[in-house]
This record gives structure tokens, sequence and C-alpha cells, in this order.
């Protein structure tokens, strides 16, 4: 696993438990198909009209899972920071380890402004896992720019044709 700003596979973030003999230091979201889900959620979190003292939505979502830290490594890859972008390779997250508890679909709690974080429950000892709270607008804005500059990157020679021919 690595950082890895352009063309990541996976979000890494801090994450924590409310277990008594269980434990969580990280989650990965994978990347897959979540632009586009997240996309549509904070659109219709944005038009919904919230009364007085709406506090949040709540969304089912799997792409999200809990390991428990071994030797720091996802860590040191966070430094200050709260979450990253990552990039794991075939078979690396079959090795991570998971909490002890079997634990439940996980879901989102959105925020009216644009964050939220993830939570899951054991299924037998109903203990919370939970991450911290991330900026999902920016989070998105950041994916955006990336796969438009990809983009342009693809076109580009097409476009340099179509200019010498235009001009």
């Amino acid at each position: 696993m690595k950082t890895s700003e352009h063309d990541p596979t996976h979000i890494l973030l801090r994450a924590g438990s409310h277990s008594e003999w269980d434990n969580c230091g990280f989650a990965l979201i994978n990347c897959s198909g979540w632009q586009e889900r997240i996309g549509k959620w904070l659109s219709a979190n944005e038009s919904f009209p919230a009364p007085e003292g709406f506090i949040s939505f709540r969304y089912h979502d799997n792409s999200v899972d809990f390991y428990v830290s071994q030797d720091g490594e996802q860590e040191d890859l966070l430094g200050e920071e709260d979450w990253t972008f990552v990039r794991v390779e075939e078979g690396e997250e079959e090795k991570l380890t998971r909490p002890e508890n079997r634990l439940e679909a996980a879901s989102l709690v959105l925020y009216p402004g644009g964050s939220g974080f993830y939570k899951s429950y054991g299924k037998y000892s109903g203990e919370e896992f939970y991450t911290v709270e991330i900026p999902l607008k920016k989070i998105i804005e950041k994916m955006s720019r990336y796969f438009l500059f990809c983009l342009i990157m693809l076109l580009e020679p097409t476009l340099k044709k179509y200019l010498v021919k235009i001009s």
C-alpha cells in the first residue's frame, strides 16, 4: 500500500472502536463506483430543505472495511492527516487483519455540509466501529479533477491534430 494522488484504488482513513476487547486503527474505502454513488447522495443532501434540528442523512454503504493496526504502516502513510488516497496492490488487502467482531453492514452518516463518517456494529456484540469525519465533498472534487486531468491527457494528441487542422 502506498499513497497515490494519481489513480488511487482506495481511501485510507483513521478509524476506531468503542469495543472493550476488540480494536480498529484504520479503514479503507474502495473507490470503485464510490465517487458516483457519493456524488448522488451529496446532490440529494444539498437539495433537501432541512428543517430546524435536522442532523444527518444515513446511507447503507458497504464500500468501507475496518482493520486492526499491526505495524503502524497505515498510520505512517496518514502522517498528520485523517485521510489520504492510496493504491492497494492485488492481494494486499487480504493480508490485512480485520477486527475480531464480525461487522454488520456499514452505513455512511452524511451531514448537511458535505462531510460525514462511516460506522458499523459488531453483529453479536453491538459494539460500534467508526471512521473519523471526512470532507466527502472535497474528496469527490479532488477525484473529479484527477479524472478530468486523465481525460485531457488522453485527448491531447487528438486535440493537437484538430487544432492543427483548423488553424
